[in-house]
């Protein structure tokens, strides 16, 4: 009786202990080893902030193909710098192309969504008309429309985005992003002075300007020794630009204007540029004592 009783402890032991082998098996996997499972970090944990399709701000500067019947069909916005004076307007080109086998009607509409991180640098839909707003093409044909934005008076300096969606009965609204930049032009006389010492045998005077809206209507530049005004002077102005096949419907023309105005034997002393203006910004240089190859690169 004795040998039973200690043969039983021995059977209910080892069956005790393939339970709990059992139960830690089905813990750590059938192998019995622990499956490592991937992380993902969230933007809370990076410190970082995880906006939305339509919260990027890049997204705004080039357009963005549809999730949805992207190959039947087709928007783009060309990328260019669109610079806008407080009060002015300014436009922007938009192609819609149908590559389906049936006619479509597109209505082209300026739109807002909720985008707390961007509130304050949204394009109010009520700056922005389209022309044509509705567009009905044909299989394989394209058009292109103008967005045009008009800025407020009371609006603030800074980078603006704007987003247009393209609808139709036969995709879903197809959602396209586009900036510009809206500034105060300087309207006061900006006064830059500069030290010519008695060694100095000549000075070059550089400035220069991008246009923007026919800007460089109202831009006077003064020169002024000493003694007085200084004579004198001239203003090259450069226009370039790009053509591709996407963007030959697209205006990005840009105008760069110089001042240059070499003085030899120039008066010692105090010298001052003024400039009087409505662009944002110019850059100016003085050149003392320059030599034949800058005067020649400007």
């Amino acid at each position: 009786m004795r040998k039973l009783g200690i043969l039983l402890a021995v059977l209910m032991v080892v069956a005790l202990l393939g339970c709990i082998g059992q139960e830690g098996s089905e813990s750590i996997g059938g192998e019995g080893v622990v499956e490592e499972q991937p992380v993902e970090e969230h933007p809370m944990d990076t410190g970082e902030m995880m906006p939305s399709a339509e919260e990027r701000p890049m997204d705004t500067m080039m357009s963005s193909p549809g999730q949805m019947g992207e190959k039947a069909l087709s928007i783009y916005i060309p990328w260019s710098q669109k610079y806008v004076k407080v009060g002015g307007t300014v436009s922007i080109k938009m192609k819609i192309s149908n590559n389906a086998d049936t006619t479509q009607k597109f209505d082209i509409v300026p739109v807002s969504y909720e985008m707390p991180m961007y509130e304050r640098t949204q394009i109010d839909p009520e700056w922005v008309s389209v022309s044509p707003s509705s567009v009905s093409l044909s299989p394989g044909e394209s058009e292109v429309v103008e967005i045009i934005v008009s800025v407020p008076e009371n609006v603030a300096e800074g980078y603006y985005s704007g987003t247009i969606a393209v609808r139709s009965s036969s995709y879903p609204e197809q959602l396209r992003y586009y900036s510009v930049y809206v500034y105060q032009p300087l309207e006061k006389e900006i006064v830059r002075t500069f030290e010519v010492g008695e060694s100095v045998e000549r000075i070059l005077v550089i400035v220069e300007w991008n246009e923007y809206d026919g800007a460089n209507e109202n831009t006077e530049i003064t020169l002024e020794s000493p003694s007085g005004v200084v004579g004198g002077g001239e203003v090259k102005s450069v226009v370039s630009g790009w053509v591709g096949p996407d963007d030959y419907f697209n205006d990005n023309s840009q105008i760069r204007h110089t001042y240059k105005n070499l003085v030899n034997s120039p008066e010692s002393g105090e010298w001052s540029i003024k400039v009087r203006c409505d662009i944002p910004s110019f850059n100016f240089r003085v050149i003392m004592n320059p030599s034949d190859e800058d005067i020649s690169s400007w």
